[in-house]
């Protein structure tokens, strides 16, 4: 067994075993909807087994950091079909990583300027870099035991369920725990290509950002 050797993890045949972990770019449009700079980054590493996203909102509230990509509007769903598209096109496999930031977050970082929302009204400490710079960030709002219990994932569940991404993990930060619970329990879908090649990991180099 080697590192070129063929794995298969869940319904996707991997033609080897390296895959790409997440990193956030911040790289998207200010509406979260993926670009073309997110486009280009990500077919140039369709050389990996399998490719996990940078943490994705799955909501309003979900925002932490500055030009994140979100996957619960139309707008976000199509420009992650263009991300799918150029990864599917070099015979890659992509999977959308899930994440609520929590508390670590600023308003000025989310539509509409919303207040962070937490388990506990307990301010974190720190600064959130914001277009306006460095700013510390602010006491969250706690959530309601209604809001824990009507997940603020069930709109990006639905849509991942459309033929592009092809599946989804889930990660949170200070998020409450049905965020997670709930964007990790559908199976997951299995229009990834499988192809056998072993293509050289260095098609994955980072360009200058």
């Amino acid at each position: 067994m080697t590192l070129w050797t063929p794995f298969t993890v869940g319904a996707m045949e991997l033609p080897h075993r390296l895959a790409m972990a997440p990193m956030t770019r911040d790289r998207s449009l200010t509406d979260g909807a993926p670009s073309e700079l997110n486009v280009e980054y990500y077919r140039q590493r369709a050389s990996m087994a399998l490719i996990i996203t940078e943490g994705t909102q799955p909501s309003d509230d979900g925002q932490g950091y500055l030009l994140t990509p979100g996957i619960y509007t139309d707008a976000h769903i199509a420009g992650w079909r263009k991300v799918t598209d150029a990864v599917h096109a070099e015979g890659g496999r992509i999977v959308v990583q899930l994440m609520h930031t929590g508390r670590i977050s600023h308003p000025d970082n989310t539509p509409y300027q919303r207040t962070p929302v937490a388990p506990s009204a307990i301010q974190p400490k720190g600064v959130m870099f914001t277009t306006g710079g460095p700013q510390e960030m602010p006491v969250p709002r706690a959530l309601t035991a209604d809001e824990i219990t009507v997940s603020s994932t069930s709109s990006a569940t639905r849509r991942r369920r459309r033929p592009s991404p092809p599946g989804s993990t889930a990660s949170r930060s200070t998020a409450p725990t049905a965020t997670s619970s709930t964007s990790s329990s559908q199976p997951m879908p299995t229009t990834a290509p499988t192809s056998t090649a072993a293509p050289s990991p260095t098609a994955s180099a980072s360009p200058p950002r």
